[in-house]
């Protein structure tokens, strides 16, 4: 049985070194370079979308910029296997939320400007995204209506993990780089060498050593998947199958 996604996902990128890693390696923003991630802090929200089921997944992060203003990173996991056509719409409302629950806790003043957001969507579904990333682009009117300066407008910034190219991956020092290769990978003689690949990660980051029961279970995942409803056993133990890497190949035959 597969162990639920969005959990192993919130796991990893609720450690701010890797969400770091996440946002520096992959969004290619120029002022991603002007981010404190030393003093980013996580952000609890209360807000909800009626009618929709909450989202426990999905994450916020305080991070100052090194001018002396500050971001708030809206990260939102999407494991749909259909790309979702409204994610622009949902980024939005959240946006929006999380500027009034920030207004009500009193953590910004009332007579301030309102702190941007950045909301990121991390997507790991079976077809590409080709849905749009911009509010605009789904209201319907024509380019040169007057009524487009009262339209609402947002957009979010897209992180396909299924469009990077495994050679461009094996290039980066990167946890995400090396999830995104395992979410991608499809032959079982390439397993033995990623493990291989993950245990010389956490050697040179032994600091990191308690997100290895949440690589366990994408590496099992990805052993499921591969084994359609077959069962695959894996260790209990992630320790126990760093020393073992050669039981992968066994088990997928």
């Amino acid at each position: 049985m597969k162990t639920d996604h969005d959990n192993i996902y919130h796991q990893i990128y609720s450690h701010p070194e890797i969400l770091a890693d996440l946002v520096r390696q992959f969004i290619t923003e120029p002022w991603v370079e002007q981010l404190d991630f030393d003093r980013m802090q996580p952000v609890k929200t209360k807000y909800q979308i009626m009618q929709m089921p909450k989202r426990e997944s999905d994450m916020v992060w305080k991070i100052p910029l090194r001018p002396g203003e500050l971001i708030y990173l809206l990260l939102l996991l999407e494991f749909q296997s259909k790309v979702y056509r409204w994610m622009i719409l949902r980024t939005t409302i959240y946006s929006c939320l999380l500027w009034l629950q920030l207004l009500q806790e009193k953590r910004i003043s009332a007579r301030k400007r309102l702190p941007p957001i950045f909301p990121v969507v991390l997507y790991n579904g079976d077809k590409p995204w080709l849905m749009p990333v911009r509010l605009h682009d789904l209201i319907g009117l024509p380019s040169q209506s007057p009524l487009w300066p009262f339209q609402p407008d947002g957009r979010f910034f897209l992180i396909d993990e299924g469009r990077y190219p495994q050679e461009e991956l094996k290039q980066r020092d990167s946890l995400s780089a090396l999830i995104f290769r395992i979410e991608q990978c499809t032959d079982p003689e390439e397993f033995s060498s990623l493990l291989t690949e993950v245990i010389a990660w956490f050697a040179r980051y032994p600091d990191l050593t308690e997100l290895k029961s949440a690589i366990t279970a994408l590496f099992h995942n990805a052993l499921t998947t591969m084994a359609g409803e077959t069962p695959v056993p894996v260790h209990a133990s992630f320790a126990n199958l760093l020393e073992e890497p050669t039981m992968l190949r066994t088990r997928i035959q």
